[in-house]
């Protein structure tokens, strides 16, 4: 898997996570978002069949929108944006290794 990169400005409305990895089809991404939680998962094909690798999993910085939350999918990443709950709040991270 290649790097995973997050980054959020001040006030900004969406919190826009970007997976480094090529050739990722639809079919084998699993994106899974809820107020306060994040799951990502992509299938590669290895020399052993699909395996399927868990690219993020835990708690959310601070709550999202998940009604406002997308996920593109081009030909060299995957951009996950996350849609702020609350604008005001300034993202220093991702996840929320505290909880």
């Amino acid at each position: 898997m290649r790097h995973v990169e997050g980054h959020d400005a001040e006030f900004e409305l969406h919190a826009e996570v970007q997976i480094l990895e090529p050739n990722v089809e639809r079919e084998n991404l699993t994106v899974v978002y809820t107020p306060d939680e994040l799951t990502v998962k992509i299938k590669k094909r290895e020399s052993a069949g699909m395996v399927e690798y868990t690219v993020i999993h835990g708690d959310l910085y601070e709550e999202v929108d998940v009604d406002g939350c997308r996920v593109v999918v081009k030909a060299d990443k995957v951009l996950i944006k996350l849609k702020k709950k609350e604008r005001k709040i300034e993202w220093n991270k991702l996840l929320d290794e505290s909880k």
